[in-house]
């Protein structure tokens, strides 16, 4: 199962409206030094070469997990938001889905295996290490990233639909009004969705979930 954070906005609506999520080129994330070239490549035309390949990338980030609290905080509006549940086997097991590999220091590759994996029409794993390395400090993500190709440079990032019935579940943060919960329940009614609340523990640092609805 994999798990998508959201706040609740126009733009969130009309992803599960579209059923689409979106997918950002690298260099509008966050993080300075996420999907950052630490290949020494020695020589321009090659950094050139890899720059143009990765500014034709687009990345929608999922987790393996809804109940972490620092994602609602940080991806859900402060636990105003809501998460979803996507149960899609296929595009689990499939080649444009990588786990991100935490690290406290750079990906090394060997150069000349870096370049010889830069085939036309193949899955470039050794090239996509790079936009799949994060600090360690990041771990708690438990990220995975969807690599998505941009039919040119001037895009900022693109949607990827999603197949019909793969929303499995919906998560609201405690934090979320009762209001905001029936707009999203009718948004996917006959959709075959089960809906969850999440409240704050009374025992512990954690989130307790309950059938909602």
């Amino acid at each position: 199962m994999l798990y998508k954070y959201f706040g609740f906005n126009e733009n969130s609506l009309s992803c599960l409206i579209n059923n689409e999520v979106w997918a950002s080129k690298p260099s509008e994330f966050n993080d300075p030094f996420d999907s950052l070239v630490t290949v020494d490549f020695k020589d321009d035309r090659l950094q050139d070469l890899f720059e143009k390949w990765a500014d034709k990338k687009a990345v929608c980030c999922f987790s393996r997990s809804y109940k972490n609290i620092l994602m609602w905080s940080h991806y859900a509006d402060c636990h105003k938001g809501f998460c979803i549940g996507i149960n899609w086997p296929d595009l689990e097991e499939s080649d444009v889905l990588s786990s991100i590999n935490y690290s406290e220091s750079f990906f090394e590759s060997d150069l000349e295996v870096f370049l010889h994996s830069n085939i036309d029409g193949k899955i470039n794993k050794q090239w996509e290490k790079i936009l799949t390395q994060k600090h360690i400090d990041w771990k708690y993500e438990d990220e995975v990233r969807l690599i998505l190709e941009l039919k040119d440079h001037g895009e900022k990032g693109k949607l990827f639909p999603l197949k019909d019935g793969v929303i499995e579940e919906i998560y609201f943060g405690c934090r979320m009004s009762s209001k905001n919960k029936v707009t999203i329940a009718r948004i996917l009614r006959g959709r075959n969705v089960k809906f969850h609340n999440l409240g704050k523990s009374v025992n512990d640092f954690s989130l307790q979930e309950e059938i909602w609805g």
